[in-house]
């Protein structure tokens, strides 16, 4: 009789361990199947703004392109800074937001079925950000020039635990492209 308990303990034993086996298996390929996911969709947004010029040649810009059909970085990803004017894939901040600095551009974009989020913040050559006592009003439909010669956008994709981010920066006269990094975070 004790032969027959110890021999299903034993048993049962096996069978859990196949189990978190199985499970742990299962796991690593649902996060590795996530971040394919979330490279292919930041790829696709950071290959695409990164190939774009920083500015149109002249200002004001023709009105209406923007995102994805954008001719330039600015019309792409910062082409005004007028709150009346957003919608839900594109909005001005006036006031910080989410963690996400006042005077900023965010911009939804859906690549490969990931949503990527822009961020885009002008800076000045100096280094100093400008926010909304800066900023609004700003259009570049309308303005002969730029509010600043610099223009960073921070990139996220993430899907399931997986986060993915990278930035492009951009100067008048001299370009500056970060390459894509990766950070898992724990999911929410």
């Amino acid at each position: 009789m004790l032969e027959v308990v110890i021999a299903a303990a034993l048993l049962l034993l096996t069978v859990t361990s196949v189990s978190a086996a199985v499970t742990s298996i299962s796991r690593a390929g649902s996060r590795a199947e996530a971040t394919a996911r979330a490279d292919q969709g930041l790829d696709a947004v950071f290959s695409h703004l990164a190939a774009l010029p920083f500015c149109p040649s002249s200002l004001p810009a023709a009105p209406g392109i923007e995102g994805s059909d954008a001719r330039d970085l600015v019309a792409a990803v910062f082409p005004r800074a007028d709150a009346r004017l957003d919608t839900p894939a594109a909005r001005y901040l006036t006031a910080e937001a989410d963690g996400i600095a006042a005077g900023s551009f965010v911009s939804r974009w859906t690549e490969a079925g990931v949503q990527v989020t822009c961020v885009a913040r002008f800076r000045t050559a100096g280094g100093d950000w400008l926010g909304p006592e800066d900023l609004d009003g700003w259009d570049l439909s309308t303005s002969t020039e730029l509010p600043a010669s610099v223009l960073v956008v921070d990139l996220t994709s993430r899907v399931a635990e997986v986060t993915r981010s990278a930035q492009v920066s951009r100067g008048a006269g001299s370009d500056v492209v970060h390459d894509p990094s990766a950070t898992v975070t724990a999911a929410p």
